[in-house]
């Protein structure tokens, strides 16, 4: 097979991903081409590239998400590995970071716990930033736990990371200074309205809230005041509709809000909880 025109395979291919109904076709086309193709000449393809690239815009069209199919996502300016076993990191997420960046700023937190840590984006982040800092990782799904940990090495914080894979924080019997937590929260009546690549593609055990969304904050918040120090910190995220309740929770749990962040969209996103003064 002759090599084929580039423009001639990347028109096909956003043809089939509009087809496909998959936001900004021709942007995601060349950005599929750039994973096949690793040159500066991008005028023609060889016949194995032609063919790859038809197989990774299938995929695409069958709205498996483009982080999966390359294999990573950037966050916070990191890049990190993602696989169908861990949450794909959203910007919406990095509101997290900030807030914690900003809570900590002159007085970095020497133990950090990351409940539910995925892909581990969240607390490899702040070890990244924070080089005194040691974190563990809590995954109930091994794979992810194993994706995490790569993760950690990925980034040179590997001997200050440690990622358990458990029943969130049900092993545990430390204190931290600061708890990040980014739970299921989506209702599961509401699951199947999300778009194709989370409802089809990502985990479900990473998504699913239960009934009214609160289910892992149940579990999750009474632990809080057992796992905090002193002068310890939760910045945990949670939906746009969600701020009161998880407040309410916290409140009957021993704690209070000393913060809460929205995200870049202005929606509500995150709550910063410590321990209830005298």
């Amino acid at each position: 097979m002759a090599p084929a025109s580039l423009d001639d395979v990347l028109c096909g291919a956003t043809a089939k991903l509009r087809a496909a109904g998959v936001e900004n076709p021709a942007r995601e086309a060349r950005l599929l081409a750039e994973l096949v193709v690793c040159r500066d000449d991008l005028r023609t393809l060889s016949a194995g590239e032609t063919r790859h690239l038809a197989t990774l815009v299938d995929r695409r069209t069958r709205r498996e998400p483009f982080a999966q199919i390359a294999g990573v996502r950037e966050f916070w300016s990191l890049d990190f590995e993602v696989t169908q076993d861990t949450l794909i990191p959203r910007p919406d997420s990095e509101t997290l970071i900030e807030c914690c960046l900003d809570r900590f700023e002159h007085h970095p937190p020497a133990r950090i716990l990351d409940l539910g840590t995925g892909s581990g984006c969240l607390v490899v982040t702040l070890l990244v930033t924070w080089t005194g800092s040691t974190g563990i990782g809590v995954d109930v799904s091994e794979r992810a736990c194993a994706v995490a940990a790569r993760n950690a090495r990925r980034h040179g914080v590997g001997d200050r990371a440690w990622v358990m894979c458990g029943d969130w924080a049900a092993a545990l019997d430390s204190t931290f200074d600061l708890v990040v937590v980014n739970p299921p929260y989506v209702p599961s009546d509401e699951l199947a309205g999300l778009d194709p690549e989370v409802a089809l593609h990502e985990p479900g055990v990473a998504i699913d809230g239960g009934e009214d969304g609160y289910a892992c904050y149940r579990r999750i918040v009474p632990r809080l005041a057992t796992l905090l120090s002193n002068d310890g910190k939760a910045v945990v995220e949670h939906g746009p509709d969600q701020r009161d309740g998880l407040a309410v929770l916290a409140g009957d749990s021993g704690l209070c809000v000393v913060g809460e962040v929205d995200d870049y969209g202005g929606r509500h996103r995150v709550l910063v909880l410590a321990h209830r003064g005298p």
